[in-house]
């Protein structure tokens, strides 16, 4: 996603919506914006992770601005829940990845039952080494079919290991929280 226009309330606002989706948000590649609101810009890129920005104006002034606001952060321990913010953008963005990476390789492994209604949801808790071997995968909430239900982990055990986890920011929320509950839908995985 190219964000045009990014610190102005339509984009502002855009991004929050972005941030409701969580895992099923695009990835932002691009920020656009005025150089009156640096301040904005330079959390905003922070925070998604966004490789390229364009400036009208003052994008100089951004380099500057986004280097002395670094070496302050580090000397004065400032920004924490800022800090915090970027983490949980990171490991968002890397999940929702990861997740299209798993979906991509069960697409080639899984065996639906025919006739199965595409709105079912299965919700899996994979426990998951780094480099994607799965350790564990246990179904946290059933779609109310169990052939669709038992075929989605079983799917997920032809796949082992699943895609490897690059992000080490996820991998730590993973290990935390005692694995990844993921949800798949018949849709998805067609």
């Amino acid at each position: 996603l190219v964000l045009l226009g990014s610190t102005g309330s339509i984009g502002t606002q855009t991004l929050e919506v972005l941030a409701r989706l969580g895992q099923a948000a695009p990835r932002v590649v691009a920020l656009a914006a005025g150089g009156g609101r640096l301040e904005l810009l330079a959390r905003q890129a922070l925070a998604w992770d966004v490789p390229v920005l364009a400036i009208t104006g003052g994008g100089e002034e951004l380099a500057e601005h986004l280097r002395e606001r670094h070496q302050d952060e580090e000397r004065h321990g400032e920004g924490e829940a800022e800090q915090q913010a970027i983490r949980q953008a990171r490991v968002g963005r890397a999940l929702s990845q990861w997740e299209r990476d798993v979906i991509r390789v069960l697409r080639n492994n899984i065996r639906l039952p025919p006739g199965v209604p595409e709105d079912l949801v299965a919700r899996v808790i994979i426990q998951v080494l780094e480099d994607g071997t799965v350790m564990n995968a246990r179904l946290a909430d059933r779609s109310g079919n169990s052939t669709y239900d038992q075929e989605v982990v079983r799917a997920i055990e032809r796949s082992n290991p699943l895609p490897p986890i690059r992000e080490p920011l996820l991998m730590d929320e993973i290990r935390k929280q005692g694995g990844v509950a993921l949800r798949f839908t018949p849709a998805q995985l067609r």
